[in-house]
């Protein structure tokens, strides 16, 4: 039994991630726009699916009902507000808007858990502070004895 939901949530991701990829191709073939909030809208609906779930109990697939126009408005705003002002333009000022976006959309979400920047010294602890809980710390490297 076991076996069968494992390939049925296999099954069920390789669909989500066939979905997403022509997500990404469509909104850059047919707009020549490499959107990379793309992904960032898709994280927040499923944190919106699974904070519906974890508080007030509404299972994931009803979410689907309140997030697809949510973020569609959430969207369509995005583009008539940022994008179309840019779309003219060569396709790096597009990539970087929409890669800033993508940035502050991350830094949002994984402030609460992520230490300061200004006190993550090195690459590792700022590229896993997501990774890690407010009491976990990132490893210390050793000092040189001179």
């Amino acid at each position: 039994m076991l076996a069968v939901q494992v390939l049925i949530n296999a099954l069920v991701l390789g669909c989500l991630y066939a979905c997403i990829a022509i997500g990404f191709s469509l909104v850059w073939g047919v707009l020549n726009v490499i959107n990379l909030i793309h992904g960032s809208f898709i994280v927040l609906g499923a944190y919106l699916a699974w904070g519906a779930y974890q508080w007030l109990g509404i299972s994931p697939w009803y979410t689907l009902v309140i997030a697809a126009p949510l973020f569609f408005a959430f969207g369509y705003l995005l583009q008539q507000l940022l994008l179309n002002r840019v779309i003219s333009a060569p396709v790096l000022v597009t990539l970087t808007l929409t890669f800033g976006l993508s940035a502050t959309d991350w830094q949002a979400r994984t402030y609460p858990s992520a230490r300061s920047w200004s006190s993550s010294t090195s690459l590792w602890a700022i590229s896993t502070s997501p990774l890690m809980s407010r009491q976990a710390q990132a490893p210390q490297t050793p000092s040189r004895q001179e």
